[in-house]
């Protein structure tokens, strides 16, 4: 398995990664007409987008996706090629109508590395809740200090070994389509 891309939100002049998602659905392929097809190992979804907040709201700025047809996005036509030979959508500028909430992350943690599915907040130095109506931004919350919290009692924890019922197929599974999920609860 592979570590999959992230969508990114550039946010008060920086760039974030999008690890969590709750409420509503971001914009995807399907809401114009298209149906996205696995990019590599790392893109099962076929496709990854970035967004930017200005002011109090927030925008669709790219998208990237591999499709068998290219549809506009919000006026702006496909540009065929560079990443994965895919279609790239740049300067989209389209307002969000999303409702919910964005958990995004910078500051890297290299050796909480997870090759497999999305990285999760334990894995980054700074953790923002976005809480969205209507496009709009209306709070912004800071688990950083939590998630430290949360990372260091999981360092306490000891590794599972092959006896371990956390290592049982049925758990196995479960672990694994967690890491593919950007559900969250905070």
């Amino acid at each position: 398995m592979t570590a999959q891309i992230t969508d990114k939100v550039v946010y008060q002049g920086e760039s974030y990664q999008i690890i969590g998602v709750k409420g509503g659905d971001l914009p995807k392929p399907e809401d114009f007409e298209m149906r996205p097809q696995m990019m590599s190992t790392a893109c099962y979804r076929g496709f990854f987008t970035q967004y930017i907040c200005e002011g109090s709201r927030i925008f669709l700025a790219e998208l990237t996706v591999r499709t068998s047809e290219y549809k506009p996005v919000n006026g702006v036509v496909a540009q065929i090629g560079g990443t994965f030979s895919a279609g790239q959508y740049f300067d989209v500028d389209m307002p969000l109508t999303f409702s919910g909430g964005l958990l995004i992350a910078k500051d890297f943690i290299s050796a909480r590395y997870v090759h497999m599915g999305f990285q999760k907040p334990t894995s980054f130095q700074t953790v923002l809740e976005l809480l969205i109506e209507n496009g709009r931004i209306v709070d912004v919350l800071d688990h950083s200090r939590k998630v430290a919290q949360m990372r260091d009692e999981m360092e306490k924890m000891p590794a599972p070994g092959f006896d371990d019922p956390r290592m049982q197929s049925r758990h196995l599974q479960e672990w694994i389509q967690w890491t593919f999920s950007l559900d969250y609860n905070f």
